[in-house]
């Protein structure tokens, strides 16, 4: 008895590694370039064309709504510049001042002057010309295409016909 049961012991100890080794060799033959888990034509073919389609489609949804944010900025900002640029223009617009030979003009704190032809002289302190960097004494001419600030009250006095744009 004792003999039969070693011959059935290794019949089934035959079986299992002839079973396992079955498997091995089928497992070691999955996958390499004569049996793929994945055939080459199914990627360039029908993975390929899907995951092409997918990114295409959110790539264009992106855009769209990148198109639709850039157009509700870039309009905002528009209107912002042209009411800011309307602004500047109003507080910034020069009024051109024509002098004749011999006619005085009180110039207030704030002012701000361009000489543009002509000649005229300032009487009383606290006009600067900012285009040279200097205080104007009292009497002194103005230079012709200077920018002068009055930070206090003066007068102007054309020598001769005088065009100014003032502020």
């Amino acid at each position: 008895m004792s003999g039969k049961r070693t011959l059935i012991r290794a019949a089934i100890t035959a079986l299992v590694i002839a079973a396992v080794a079955g498997m091995a060799a089928m497992a070691a033959g999955a996958g390499t370039s004569g049996d793929p888990l994945v055939t080459l034509s199914y990627l360039n073919g029908t993975f390929k064309t899907s995951v092409v389609s997918a990114v295409t489609s959110e790539v264009s949804q992106q855009a769209a709504s990148l198109d639709k944010s850039l157009a509700a900025r870039v309009t905002a900002f528009t209107s912002n510049l042209s009411g800011t640029a309307a602004a500047a223009n109003a507080e910034s617009a020069y009024k051109t001042v024509s002098l004749s030979a011999g006619e005085t003009r009180a110039i207030a704190a704030g002012t701000q002057l361009l000489m543009v032809s002509g000649a005229a002289a300032a009487s009383g302190t606290g006009l600067s010309d900012t285009t040279a960097g200097a205080a104007v004494s009292s009497g002194a001419a103005l230079k012709e295409n200077h920018l002068y600030v009055a930070s206090a009250d003066c007068t102007l006095s054309a020598t001769d016909a005088a065009k100014i744009l003032m502020k």
